[in-house]
């Protein structure tokens, strides 16, 4: 059970405990045994409770809430290598946006990804405490390539570990996948890392006005 869980189970079955040890104190042994029941179920209503509402409540458990995430982009970059020998690679920056769809209950989280080459699920994810107490999101994924990409690209398997930025003002991811590819991806807007990173665009190489309309298009929806 998690921080906040384990906080709110105890407050409720030790409340019902005493309401009712307060109500039938009179009546032993019974009452005890009462009690108890009681206990368990304030105990697992609280759970129930939890797991639907107040794990929203960042201030009381901790929890990061990343369901309002609408938009992400990943960041990675290729080595061109020229016919010389002689000639170093290339190297090319690039980021692709995509649309997400997080479903939340406390640390559990399971995410859906498109842009207009792929689409990716989590096969599993969690928040986990570190050693100076922050959430850190770890997950595994399978990304399936859509489109003409799909005969270039096979199905990849890859993992991440992502942690709020205090840089940037949002969450920041580092993958990698079976295929040896791996870049970041950051939980945002491309508009918003643009602003925050690299406004005059002379680092990044971004995508054509197809994809942009295709962004905004087909991949509205998930």
């Amino acid at each position: 059970m998690e921080r906040g869980q384990i906080k709110l189970v105890s407050i409720f079955a030790a409340v019902a405990f005493f309401v009712m040890f307060s109500i039938r104190g009179q009546d032993l042994p019974f009452s005890v045994i009462e009690c108890i029941g009681s206990s368990i179920t304030a105990g697992g209503f609280a759970n129930i409770l939890y797991k639907k509402l107040v794990w929203r409540l960042s201030r009381f458990t901790g929890v990061p809430n990343l369901t309002s995430i609408t938009e992400v982009v990943f960041e990675f970059k290729h080595e061109l290598v020229s016919g010389s020998d002689e000639a170093a690679p290339e190297t090319r920056h690039y980021r692709k946006p995509g649309k997400i769809e997080i479903t939340q209950s406390g640390s559990n989280i399971r995410m859906k990804i498109q842009t207009d080459q792929m689409k990716s699920k989590t096969l599993n994810g969690k928040f986990v405490l570190d050693d100076y107490n922050d959430y850190v999101l770890y997950y595994h994924y399978r990304t399936d390539s859509r489109g003409s990409a799909n005969k270039r690209y096979p199905t990849q398997y890859g993992a991440c570990c992502a942690e709020a930025d205090m840089i940037l003002g949002h969450w920041v991811g580092s993958y990698f996948t079976d295929q040896l590819t791996r870049g970041r991806i950051h939980f945002c807007s491309l508009d918003e890392l643009r602003k925050k990173t690299d406004p005059n665009g002379s680092l990044y190489e971004y995508l054509s006005q197809e994809s942009s309309k295709a962004l905004k298009g087909e991949l509205s929806s998930l």
